[in-house]
């Protein structure tokens, strides 16, 4: 029997119709991050000076970002999709414009649109350093978005493993449910993320023991 047809008769099928009706199949803010929404990032928007700080850190241009966070410009100014610059640069793992940002008090608790923290975004596409230097700097390895999802589901769902191995490490509930009803293990299995599921089965299997 594969670990699909193991889950709660369906369960984790049904999860993904309801998901993939809601956001094409990926979580709401990528589907944006990726041009899903509006164009995605590019161009000046409504709000040409927050919409550059954003392009600059989507460019990991530093001096760009030096010289635009030295005006007027707040570090958490949001672009047109709603994003502030340290999301925009986890999502593209630009590690050195994710350390200036938090150097100069970038707020890594913050959500966008959809409830995702620049975790989120980091560990969706597996980008290490910034997930490092995010954990590092104090967010919440649990955080939740509007479907209930934590960066854990989002790295298992995305076949992220290094992601979901040092979320893990970081203490990041194995366990929890989204709003769906499902888990990062059930998450991992419905996208045939093989070797993901295997580390998560054995996660799960080592915090049912330790809570005997």
């Amino acid at each position: 029997m594969s670990a699909i047809q193991s889950m709660n008769g369906g369960h984790a099928a049904a999860a993904s119709i309801q998901r993939e009706a809601s956001s094409g199949g990926v979580p709401p803010m990528v589907k944006a991050l990726t041009g899903g929404i509006e164009g995605g990032i590019g161009g000046m928007g409504e709000f040409p000076s927050a919409q550059g700080l954003s392009d600059a850190a989507c460019n990991s241009d530093l001096v760009g970002m030096n010289k635009m966070l030295g005006s007027n410009i707040g570090v958490d100014a949001r672009d047109h999709q709603g994003s502030t610059p340290l999301m925009v640069a986890s999502w593209h793992g630009n590690a050195e414009a994710v350390g200036r940002l938090l150097s100069v008090g970038a707020a890594v608790e913050l959500k966008g649109n959809d409830g995702e923290t620049a975790l989120h975004l980091a560990s969706w596409c597996g980008n290490m350093r910034c997930i490092e230097l995010l954990l590092r700097a104090g967010t919440s390895v649990d955080n939740k978005d509007k479907e209930g999802m934590t960066p854990l589901m989002f790295a298992a769902w995305n076949g992220r493993e290094a992601a979901v191995e040092i979320l893990i490490r970081a203490q990041a509930k194995v366990d929890a449910v989204d709003a769906n009803g499902s888990t990062a293990l059930m998450l991992a299995a419905e996208e045939g993320h093989a070797d993901v599921l295997r580390f998560l089965q054995k996660q799960a299997a080592a915090a049912k023991l330790k809570h005997r």
